[in-house]
């Protein structure tokens, strides 16, 4: 049984456990560096449903382990999350470990080789997901969804009414369903506090990113003996509500915007064609199509370059 204390793991019940699969057929990894790939393990975890009473079940969670490139020198295990929370953590573990190598091989890549040289790097699949049927979180409702615009295209009274009876059929078809309340950053960090005993590491070293700073930190919160080095990039703020750490978002892209699209595109304008002033690059966007602007806000990594912008200019023309 998982206690609140960081002396909680000391002894498990039998049934608590990882299971190695042979291979990793049906995980996320098409297109990954190959040879990463080929050192990865994949695994079932198997965690109480509700880690303060162990006896009302069991819930199995997908393991992913990236082996270290020279085992004889290991020095631990690198636990990941991506964070959402929900996104896939399968494949962020092994993309992320494809990009650390390939960061290994700069000049100023000694931190990274040594840690792809001696680090597991560890995902877990976050509760509610993964491929266990039973263990997946599906949400159900015989209420209809009706139709709705983008919020940022459509603030109509009509429009938010229908956005908020959406998110009321899709809250009360998760809510009801018997692994909701189980499924919390809570529970989650004692999750990975027993794979980290079942795995028999000392420490939980960590990188955390977006979400996974939240996760991370209601982690080092529980077992704070038990933390290694822990990196949280993206940080949200876990002392508000998860609301407010949702809201805060805004503001802050409008800012990525005007920084690394508006501001970059108008000091070459030569290159990117779009003015010479953020104003302007401004107007580009506000002048979309609003199908077009939609897709380009609605993804960070489209929201945060000059290119995207451009490319989303040519479709809207």
């Amino acid at each position: 049984m998982l206690l609140g204390g960081s002396a909680c793991a000391t002894k498990q019940p039998p049934e608590w456990g990882i299971r190695w699969l042979p291979d990793c057929a049906g995980r996320p990894f098409s297109g990954l560096d190959p040879e990463v790939v080929a050192r990865t393990q994949c695994g079932i975890a198997t965690v109480p449903l509700d880690h303060m009473h162990p006896t009302r079940g069991s819930l199995k969670l997908d393991v992913t382990r990236v082996g270290a490139l020279l085992p004889a020198e290991r020095g631990g295990a690198l636990f990941t999350h991506p964070g959402g929370p929900g996104a896939e953590a399968d494949g962020f573990t092994v993309l992320a470990v494809s990009q650390w190598k390939g960061y290994a091989d700069q000049p100023q890549g000694e931190a990274y080789r040594h840690l792809l040289d001696t680090y597991d790097v560890i995902g877990i699949t976050p509760r509610g997901m993964g491929s266990d049927p039973q263990s997946q979180l599906v949400c159900r409702s015989d209420e209809e969804i009706v139709a709705q615009n983008d919020i940022t295209e459509d603030r109509s009274p009509a429009n938010i009414e229908a956005i908020r009876h959406n998110a009321g059929v899709l809250a009360r078809g998760c809510a009801g369903q018997h692994l909701a309340p189980y499924i919390n950053t809570e529970q989650t960090a004692r999750d990975m506090e027993l794979v980290r005993v079942l795995l028999n590491e000392p420490q939980l070293n960590y990188v955390g990113n977006a979400y996974g700073t939240w996760l991370g930190a209601w982690y080092a919160g529980l077992f704070p003996k038990q933390v290694g080095r822990m990196v949280l990039d993206s940080s949200t703020d876990w002392t508000a509500t998860f609301q407010d750490a949702s809201l805060v978002q805004a503001p802050e892209k409008e800012r990525v915007f005007a920084r690394f699209v508006a501001q970059r595109a108008a000091d070459d304008p030569h290159r990117y064609q779009m003015g010479s002033t953020p104003k302007a690059i401004g107007a580009v966007f506000l002048d979309l199509l609003p199908p077009v602007r939609v897709a380009l806000r609605s993804d960070n990594a489209y929201y945060s370059a000059p290119e995207y912008l451009m490319a989303a200019r040519a479709l809207s023309q």
